[in-house]
């Protein structure tokens, strides 16, 4: 077996040289980052959004674009370096901190609700994702990954814990309210329905309290949400905004393949699961955990290998879960298509654990799946290289 924590530190000894190898040998696209009067061996890691993170952490929220970002990640940022470490370095120490616990926790989740060798190749893909860079960078991408995968432990072992990562989710990115279902889901797993609303309120109060906050503080002239205001005005997001300025033609070419591969993932997850989410909807529940049952039953004989069959309740909640997810990936899809920055595709769905169970799955197939995979890996090496040398994508 193949240690997460190994295929960890081989992932970021690729993509980190890589990407510092391109900042030192390669003239870069923008300066922006020279203007952190930061020279240290990892500002190659200060990009993009990630000098709007060290500003914030630093300075605070000192013009209105900022407040897209939301602020539990730069205050954590601001903490760590009261203990006198370097902004920057405190950034990618936490990121780099959390980016370990998310495959920790993933290959946990998947070795025990699969098996041992998917696990370990959704540990390699994940660790390995065409966004990896970022995963390292000053962002608050391993950070909401974290809290989503805790959110999920929390729920598969009924621990009652979810509606604080998801709250914490919340505070960290604006799309972490819309897992608030998980929390619903664990209360429901406890007894409670009553219980499962509650907790599922929680996440949406976070969201909406930082809104309130800015919408007091710095926006009580408008009559929307701050965010989708600043999103509108200063980001370039909102309906079919993407597609009406043709410098965005090199993101539409960068995103399209990734958003076509959130659809594969889809795909074969309701062509496999197909004749489960029919009992699902026609015979209930029971009869879904009891088909389950044999599923894995069969691919314990087919596989050979060591497959645990869990208690019908625990598989109930698996299954449950997992569907959400991936109804959760259909609506980024649509998101990512209609909404927002298609290039940013793969960042804003890369903390879903089904998109790494899905192509663990896919990419054993031989011939094309072989190549995909080959580019999908590629990619996330290149994006180093270009991250490194301040080159888009973002």
């Amino acid at each position: 077996m193949i240690k997460p924590a190994v295929i960890w530190t081989a992932s970021r000894a690729a993509v980190l040289s890589a990407s510092a190898a391109s900042s030192f040998f390669i003239p870069h696209h923008d300066f922006s980052s020279d203007l952190l009067q930061y020279n240290s061996p990892i500002s190659f890691l200060v990009r993009w959004d990630a000098i709007y993170f060290h500003n914030i952490a630093k300075y605070g929220y000192t013009s209105d674009n900022m407040t897209a970002f939301f602020p539990l990640y730069p205050m954590l940022i601001r903490a760590l370096s009261y203990f006198w470490i370097p902004t920057v370095l405190a950034g990618v120490l936490l990121s780099n901190f959390a980016f370990l616990l998310s495959s920790l926790i993933l290959y946990r989740i998947t070795e025990k609700h699969f098996s041992q060798s998917h696990a370990t190749r959704a540990c390699i893909l994940f660790c390995f994702s065409p966004c990896s860079i970022i995963y390292s960078s000053l962002y608050t991408e391993s950070l909401f990954c974290l809290f989503i995968m805790l959110s999920l432990e929390s729920l598969l072992h009924t621990r009652g814990a979810s509606f604080l990562w998801l709250s914490l989710a919340s505070y960290v990115r604006s799309n972490g309210f819309i897992l608030a279902p998980i929390a619903f889901m664990e209360g429901l797993a406890m007894g409670s329905y009553g219980l499962g609303i509650f907790m599922a309120l929680l996440p949406v109060l976070s969201f909406f309290s930082v809104q309130l906050f800015w919408l007091l503080t710095r926006f009580p002239y408008i009559k929307t949400l701050p965010y989708s205001y600043v999103q509108a005005v200063y980001w370039e997001q909102g309906f079919m905004e993407f597609y009406k300025h043709g410098k965005n033609i090199p993101n539409i070419i960068v995103g399209l393949p990734f958003v076509l591969l959130s659809c594969l993932v889809s795909w074969n997850y309701f062509i496999q699961e197909r004749r489960l989410l029919q009992l699902a909807l026609t015979e209930g529940k029971e009869k879904v955990i009891s088909s389950r049952l044999n599923i894995l039953m069969n691919r314990e004989r087919q596989k050979k290998e060591t497959v645990k069959v869990k208690r019908a309740s625990v598989m109930n909640v698996f299954f449950f879960a997992r569907l959400f997810l991936h109804f959760v990936l259909l609506f980024q899809i649509i998101l990512s298509i209609f909404f927002i920055h298609m290039n940013m595709h793969f960042r804003f769905v890369s903390y879903n654990p089904v998109i790494y169970w899905e192509l663990s799955e896919i990419f054993v197939k031989k011939g094309f799946w072989r190549v995909l995979l080959f580019g999908y890996v590629c990619f996330g090496l290149s994006y180093g290289v270009l991250y490194g040398a301040y080159f888009p994508p973002a």
